[in-house]
């Protein structure tokens, strides 16, 4: 699966990467900023993205959101320590994991996106993901 990572935190961003290139997932990114984020989106469009809310240069993953879904049809997952926001933004994502994650976790809810986006039930829920729909 093509994803696209918006991290701004350098070392979660370079494990999670390394995580999904070794599960066989092609990474775009990662991004540290919305601006950076679009411009990956520009060069080459992602079937999920995984989003950090607040990101260092003051701009908002779920301000990308709104593109990656709205514009693009483009599935998002928000990692972040910022439930309150999350949960207030959950019709731009799937769902949300909680800061700080395991990247198991992360491989895990992808498989879960995977199964819900082609209409499936997933048959568990990983423990650190919370859906929305």
């Amino acid at each position: 699966m093509k994803i696209l990572v918006v991290e701004d935190e350098p070392l979660l961003a370079l494990t999670l990467a390394e995580e999904l290139a070794g599960a066989g997932h092609t990474v775009l990114g990662p991004a540290k900023t919305v601006a950076e984020g679009l411009d990956i989106l520009s060069a080459d469009k992602p079937e999920l993205a995984i989003l950090n809310i607040n990101l260092a240069d003051g701009s908002k993953g779920t301000e990308l959101a709104a593109v990656l879904v709205r514009r693009w049809n483009v599935p998002c997952l928000f990692v972040s320590g910022e439930m309150a926001e999350a949960k207030e933004h959950r019709d731009l994502a799937l769902g949300y994991i909680c800061k700080p994650y395991d990247p198991s976790t992360v491989l895990a809810a992808i498989d879960v996106a995977r199964s819900l986006l082609e209409g499936n039930k997933p048959a568990a829920i990983p423990p650190g993901l919370e859906l929305f729909n």
